[in-house]
């Protein structure tokens, strides 16, 4: 969904999300839980939904308050921010960034310290505190500059506009999807080192690759997407059997894959998908078992002996 968000298909970025919340729902994933709906929120406001995406953004934060997450509640609420000021609330995105900064800073982030700075000055810009918006960038460039960072071109260049014709309308966002950035940097940040260097060597290579290779690439990985969420959808199954709550689970496997299908031909990925998720519910009920295709063949046998069949 990530790659699909910043290909810019927001549709189908936005269907792989809605399919992710459902299953860390299932399983009770709250901090998964927590992070989808953030990338969710990001997805609304890419499209204009501010409402939708500030209750996306709200129902992320209680849940991130409630794990104790502050990194991702840093992320959150700078997201929120962006909300407050395309409504040009400039008192309520300063004192909601204002915060963000101040998590960042305990977390001696030095990238999101960067981020918030620059967003201040963004404000400032926009009520005419021509002073205030030059500090921050000031500020923002040399620590981008500092982490090796892209983004400190484009704060030299609202440096530049600041400094070239004064205030006025805030500059634009560094870059666009900031906060996309800054989610995805905490959840990589969470992962063990090797697993670190694994992810930043493959968004190095990305870089390298033309566009048929990066097409073969996603192809990829959306089938191992696929395998993962049918390994999930075992899985409750499993953990719903041992603690004889099939009856609570099978009404959101049979949204889960009502989901799938929606939209999607005979046959195709997502279909299989649903079709399997149908034969897991028939499993749990102990009802006739409907075909499942070869790609998830193995995984439902397993099923089905685990069960004892």
């Amino acid at each position: 969904a990530q790659v699909y968000l910043t290909r810019g298909d927001l549709e189908r970025a936005l269907g792989l999300y809605e399919q992710s919340l459902a299953i860390r729902e299932q399983v009770g994933d709250l901090k998964g839980t927590g992070a989808t709906l953030a990338h969710m929120a990001q997805v609304y406001l890419t499209r204009g939904d501010l409402e939708r995406a500030l209750g996306l953004y709200e129902e992320t934060l209680q849940i991130l308050e409630q794990v104790g997450d502050l990194k991702g509640k840093g992320a959150t609420l700078s997201g929120m921010a962006n909300i407050f000021m395309e409504r040009e609330d400039w008192d309520k995105a300063e004192a909601l960034v204002s915060e963000a900064l101040a998590i960042a800073r305990r977390l001696r982030a030095k990238a999101d310290i960067a981020f918030n700075t620059v967003k201040l000055g963004q404000i400032a810009q926009a009520r005419g505190d021509i002073d205030a918006a030059r500090a921050a960038y000031q500020t923002g460039l040399r620590l981008f500059e500092e982490l090796g960072m892209p983004e400190a071109g484009q704060v030299r260049r609202m440096l530049a506009q600041v400094e070239g014709r004064g205030g006025g309308a805030a500059a634009p966002a560094v870059p666009d999807n900031a906060d996309l950035i800054a989610q995805l940097e905490a959840q990589v940040a969470q992962l063990p080192p090797e697993q670190q260097a694994q992810i930043r060597a493959l968004i190095e290579q990305l870089q390298n690759m033309s566009p048929a290779e990066i097409e073969a690439m996603l192809a990829g990985a959306a089938h191992e997407q696929l395998q993962a969420q049918a390994q999930q959808i075992a899985d409750a199954a499993r953990q719903a059997r041992a603690q004889s709550a099939a009856a609570q689970l099978i009404p959101q496997l049979e949204e889960a894959a009502a989901r799938f299908a929606d939209g999607e031909d005979p046959g195709s990925p997502y279909d299989r998908l649903a079709q399997f998720t149908r034969a897991v519910i028939a499993l749990l009920r102990g009802d006739a078992l409907p075909p499942v295709s070869e790609q998830f063949g193995e995984l439902f046998a397993a099923l089905q002996r685990d069960f004892g069949g």
